[in-house]
């Protein structure tokens, strides 16, 4: 609906984003398709440990050029809370498409799944215990996206003992914070 003397890179919105990723190298590609699986955003460690290859620096270099491109958006947190990364939902479903295309959709997946397995693992204690547990709450608000989008991933892959094992993890989330129809 734009000007139709524009370059056709600026015609449409996803030409725009196709430009800009185009641009990238073909490391910043992977890791911008990666970064899609996350839904309602992602702190350093996530983006580390689900879509880079364990190496911190190199995933914070590659998330930084991200955020120069304008195609990651870093979202400033309080003086507690470590800094959180997202994406435009538009941007978000490009680079879902492009993650679905390079044949490694299956295996982000996964390691997303697990990532949120591992989060609601390590804060059942505290929910089993009553003790402490307002911070894990918390974090899992944070994370409540990442972790709806683990669940119907793990429903729909029929991994249907981690999705059991997820939404059990999540049950004093659930309850506590007055998620009772998700729950």
């Amino acid at each position: 609906g734009g000007p139709r003397d524009q370059p056709a890179r600026l015609q449409t919105m996803r030409d725009a984003i196709g430009w800009s990723y185009d641009l990238l190298s073909e490391a910043d590609q992977t890791l911008f398709q990666r970064l899609a699986v996350f839904s309602g955003g992602f702190s350093l460690a996530a983006a580390t440990q689900v879509a880079g290859d364990g190496d911190e620096f190199a995933t914070l270099d590659g998330v930084g050029r991200l955020v120069e491109c304008s195609l990651v958006r870093l979202e400033k947190a309080g003086d507690t809370s470590p800094s959180r990364y997202s994406m435009l939902e538009t941007i978000r479903e490009y680079g879902r498409e492009q993650l679905a295309a390079s044949g490694q959709s299956t295996s982000i997946q996964r390691r997303h799944a697990d990532w949120c397995l591992d989060l609601v693992d390590r804060a059942w204690p505290a929910f089993a215990s009553r003790v402490n547990s307002e911070p894990w709450l918390n974090l899992l608000a944070t994370e409540h996206g990442n972790l709806r989008s683990a669940l119907a991933w793990l429903t729909q892959a029929g991994h249907a003992g981690e999705a059991v094992r997820l939404a059990g993890g999540m049950f004093w989330f659930w309850f506590v914070r007055s998620h009772f129809s998700e729950g």
